[in-house]
């Protein structure tokens, strides 16, 4: 985790530069668009089990949830601090009836969601 007091910015004509900021843990400044991905859930649609693959280019607590199509919360499938690397999860669907759901893969800096189907 960086822990810095300050952001220096250098501006010149037509070019601006940061230093002194955090690039791992912590809140941002801005983000790219690459500091996590929710590779792949397959087989989608799905009947028992999905498997989850992701990718975390940073060492930060991550969260993964499974959301009905109306927004309620159905399972905390994950709630961790991880270490920066690809990941697989297989997620247990047995006790989800049939319908649409959302995958959400969160950390402090960015969400991402995927819809999945479930089918018995």
């Amino acid at each position: 985790m960086c822990i810095r007091d300050r952001v220096n910015f250098i501006i010149n004509p037509g070019e601006l530069i940061l230093s002194n900021y955090c690039v791992t843990g912590g809140k941002r400044l801005f983000s790219g668009s690459n500091n996590f991905l929710l590779k792949s859930i397959a087989p989608n649609p799905s009947t028992e089990n999905i498997l989850l693959k992701f990718e975390s280019n940073e060492d930060i607590i991550t969260k993964i949830k499974l959301f009905d199509d109306k927004g309620k919360l159905e399972k905390e499938i994950l709630n961790e601090f991880i270490i920066a690397g690809v990941y697989e999860l297989t997620l247990n669907l047995k006790d989800i009836p049939s319908g649409v759901y959302f995958v959400e893969l969160s950390n402090e800096n960015q969400i991402t969601r995927k819809k999945i189907v479930v089918y018995k």
